[in-house]
C-alpha cells in the first residue's frame, strides 16, 4: 500500500530527516486547528462493568484502505526531488492521535461502553459469557470489514478471563497493576537526580488510585520539585521512596464498581494532605475500588481540623461524582464535630459553599 503519492502542489515543505538522538529537530508548520477528542480511563465506572467475565483485548495497527481527506493531503505536502502528498495519516502530525480516536469512536459508536473500550489502538472487548463474546467479537470484526480497517491477528488476543490492558492486569477479580511493571518497581534505584525523579513520581502518579495516601507518603520527594529547591536526597526522602515502593509491591486488587450496589467513603485530613477511599460490599466485606489523595495548599493548611475533615469529604465527591451522583452513600470521618457543622448559628462563607 503506497503511503505517498506525486502530486503538483502550489506549498511544500521540503522534506528532511532528523538524526536519531539529535537534540534539534526541524519543524514544519500548516494552518492545522487543534482537535481534541475524549479518551477512557479504566477506573471510570462505564468502563468495566464488574458482571462481565470473558475478555478479548487487541493492540491494533489499524490500516484505513481509504484515502486521507484531500485536505490533509495538500497540509502535508512535501518535496523530495518532485512534490509528494500523503495518502494516509504520518506520524507527527498534531491532529493524528485525535483524528484516530474519533474515527474508532465513530466506527464502534454502538459498541461502546457495551462491550468495547478502546483507547488509541488499545480495544478491549467483554461480555458476561462465552456466547455473548463469540456474537460481540463478530460485531466487531463485521465493523471493521465494513469500514475497511485491517488489524493484525498476531497482536490479539481472545477468550480470557485475565489479560493486560493499559499497563494493568484486569480479571474477574477486579484491575490490578500489571506484574511487568512490579518487577520494574522492586529494581528502582534511588533517584539521584531532579529527572530520574520525576520519572519515579509520574509512574506512582499513573497509579495513584491504588496507593492509600499516596499525596502524605510523597510529600518529601515532591518538595524536591519545587522552583529554587536544592536536590538533597536525604532520609526522609528515602523513607518516602521506600514506603511508595513498598505498597505498590503490595499488588492491591481494586474492584469495578456496581452502580447498583451502596459505596462507601472513608475520608481522613493531616495536616498536609487529605485522603479518601472509595469501598463497595460485594459479599466479603468492605472493599476498595480506588484511592485518591492530594495535598493541602499552603492557606488550606491554616484550615481548623474539622474543616480540613469537610475538605477531604468535598474532595472525594467531585473527584468520584461519577460514581457517586444519585448512589446510595455513606460517609465515615473521624472527626465528630462535622455532625454539628450544619446546626452552627453562624457559618462562614467557606463553610456554606
Amino acid at each position: 500500500m503506497r503511503i505517498a503519492k506525486k502530486r503538483t502542489a502550489i506549498r511544500t515543505t521540503p522534506s528532511s530527516q532528523n538524526r536519531a538522538g539529535a537534540r534539534r529537530a526541524a519543524h514544519c508548520t500548516n494552518p492545522m486547528a487543534p482537535e481534541s477528542a475524549r479518551t477512557p480511563r479504566i477506573t471510570e465506572p462505564a468502563g468495566l462493568p464488574a458482571d462481565k467475565r470473558v475478555h478479548s483485548a487487541k493492540h491494533i495497527p489499524v490500516r484505513d484502505t481509504d484515502p486521507i481527506h484531500s485536505k490533509v493531503g495538500r497540509l502535508t505536502s512535501h518535496v523530495y526531488g518532485l512534490s509528494y502528498e500523503y495518502t494516509v495519516m504520518p506520524f507527527g502530525l498534531t491532529n493524528a492521535p485525535s483524528t484516530f480516536q474519533l474515527t474508532m469512536n465513530g466506527v464502534f459508536r454502538n459498541l461502546l461502553d457495551k462491550c468495547v473500550i478502546i483507547y488509541l489502538d488499545d480495544i478491549l472487548i467483554y461480555s458476561r459469557t462465552r456466547e455473548q463474546h463469540l456474537k460481540d467479537l463478530e460485531a466487531f470484526f463485521r465493523r471493521l470489514q465494513q469500514h475497511r480497517l485491517i488489524t493484525k491477528g498476531s497482536t490479539c488476543e481472545f477468550l480470557k478471563q485475565e489479560l493486560e490492558f493499559l499497563g494493568h492486569m484486569i480479571s474477574t477479580e477486579g484491575i490490578q497493576i500489571d506484574p511487568k511493571k512490579l518487577r520494574a518497581i522492586q529494581e528502582w534505584k534511588p533517584p539521584t537526580n531532579l529527572q530520574q525523579l520525576q520519572s519515579f513520581l509520574g509512574f506512582v502518579n499513573y497509579v495513584r488510585w491504588f496507593i492509600p495516601n499516596m499525596a502524605g507518603l510523597s510529600g518529601p520527594l515532591t518538595d524536591l520539585l519545587q522552583k529554587g529547591t536544592s536536590y538533597e536526597w536525604g532520609e526522609k526522602q528515602q523513607a518516602a521512596f521506600e514506603a511508595l515502593k513498598k505498597l505498590l509491591m503490595l499488588s492491591l486488587v481494586l474492584r469495578i464498581a456496581v452502580p447498583e450496589r451502596p459505596f462507601e467513603v472513608i475520608t481522613d485530613a493531616s495536616d498536609i494532605a487529605i485522603g479518601a477511599v472509595l469501598m463497595q460490599d460485594f459479599g466479603n466485606g468492605l472493599q476498595p475500588i480506588a484511592y485518591e489523595s492530594r495535598k493541602m495548599q499552603s492557606a488550606e493548611r491554616n484550615y481548623p481540623v474539622h474543616e480540613k475533615e469537610m475538605l477531604a469529604i468535598v474532595h472525594a465527591f467531585k473527584i468520584w461524582r461519577c460514581y457517586l451522583t444519585g448512589a446510595d452513600v455513606t460517609v465515615r470521618t473521624d472527626h465528630k464535630s462535622l455532625q454539628y457543622l450544619r446546626a452552627q448559628p453562624n457559618p462562614n462563607p467557606r463553610q456554606i459553599r
